[in-house]
């Protein structure tokens, strides 16, 4: 945060809370790195072998899921990372989108960006204005404009009560 937004932030909480300088310092700084984790969900029955064979080389060591901080979600996957401001996300749900048997990263030709490991949890985010994908060896070092975002959760309703938009849920996840 830029520092003159850094100081109007903590001038508005001291004016709303009544809190000294220090506290209210403290407290902007502490919302600010805020950042909440949700894991990727992984279940090799009826997905692709090959995910499960790289993922793990491809990864180095980072966790896969998704990063939920104040201002942006971060997605993240073996080799992969995709920034998306969360202003760019119109809607939220619980989706049953057909796999094919696929897992991993991949993004189709109508713009969908597929970050999973399952065939459940998974959860649909549509993008207004698009993104565009980094380039990066698991989108072939190509910019694809990115329309919407499914990715598979470990606890993908926790994530739409985080992201603080009215959770839709599809049939099939009841």
């Amino acid at each position: 945060m830029p520092r003159d937004k850094l100081k109007a932030a903590i001038r508005a909480r001291m004016a709303a809370t009544g809190e000294p300088d220090s506290v209210a310092r403290r407290a902007v700084l502490i919302e600010e790195r805020h950042v909440r984790w949700f894991d990727l969900r992984y279940d090799a029955k009826g997905l692709d072998w090959v995910t499960g064979l790289l993922d793990p080389i491809f990864s180095f060591g980072r966790r896969s899921g998704v990063a939920l901080a104040r201002d942006e979600l971060r997605v993240r996957a073996a080799g992969f990372e995709q920034r998306i401001p969360r202003t760019h996300v119109k809607a939220a749900r619980r989706t049953d989108v057909k796999l094919h048997g696929t897992s991993g990263v991949h993004v189709d030709r109508a713009g969908r960006l597929l970050v999973n490991g399952a065939r459940s949890g998974l959860v649909e985010l549509t993008l207004d204005p698009p993104c565009q994908t980094p380039r990066t060896p698991s989108t072939m070092f190509l910019r694809e404009t990115v329309r919407a975002a499914v990715v598979s959760l470990v606890d993908p309703d926790g994530f739409l009560t985080a992201l603080d938009l009215v959770p839709q849920t599809s049939p099939a996840d009841q």
